[in-house]
């Protein structure tokens, strides 16, 4: 399980505050604050263009659903 929304702060300014699914997928905005996203979501996210999986439950859920279209 995981938080709905997530903050980063940096330099005492709040620099991201949103969903964590939006937060972990700003890379750069992470990059400046020497934080990451969880391995799971860098590894999908290189995957799918549209945001990386926040759990390893989802990434199989959505490669499944993914390999549903060409079945």
């Amino acid at each position: 399980e995981y938080a709905e929304r997530t903050v980063v702060l940096g330099r005492g300014k709040i620099l991201a505050d949103g969903p964590t699914r939006v937060v972990l997928n700003q890379e750069e905005t992470l990059r400046a604050t020497n934080l990451k996203s969880p391995q799971i979501t860098r590894i999908t996210r290189n995957i799918w263009k549209d945001g990386g999986a926040l759990t390893v439950e989802e990434a199989v859920e959505r490669y499944k659903s993914r390999c549903a279209e060409f079945i």
